[in-house]
């Protein structure tokens, strides 16, 4: 079981409650019929790369994985790819596949709230 108080930890729960606010950031948009500004999909999506690139850094060093002198330059350039394989390369096959479905599972759980905080503003309207 991992300990909430590690790095990483502290950093999972960052990256769980962004996904909280992103998500009922734009449910709050789709409620009220506005389309978010590009700027703030930018800023969106940037931050949620931030904040994987930080997980993976604190996870790198909480498990002494070796990687490249410019990891976070190739991570960045091929993020969808190299998620997966650092998970693979850290892992192993079975824990990189469980990490990979507790992410899903994280985003999937936040969307479910933000899309109850969607309703709500509809039925408050």
């Amino acid at each position: 079981m991992k300990r909430i108080d590690s790095p990483r930890g502290w950093t999972l729960i960052a990256l769980a409650v962004y996904l909280l606010l992103i998500n009922c950031a734009y449910m709050a948009y789709a409620a009220s019929g506005v389309r978010p500004s590009p700027a703030f999909d930018l800023l969106a999506y940037f931050a949620l790369v931030y904040l994987i690139g930080v997980w993976v850094k604190r996870d790198v060093e909480e498990r002494e994985v070796p990687v490249t002198f410019d990891f976070g330059l190739y991570f960045y350039l091929t993020l969808p790819i190299s998620i997966l394989v650092y998970l693979y390369k850290s892992r192993g096959m079975a824990g990189g596949i469980r990490t990979l479905l507790g992410f899903i599972g994280l985003y999937i759980g936040t969307f479910l709230i933000s899309l109850l905080f969607y309703y709500a503003l509809l039925a408050f309207r």
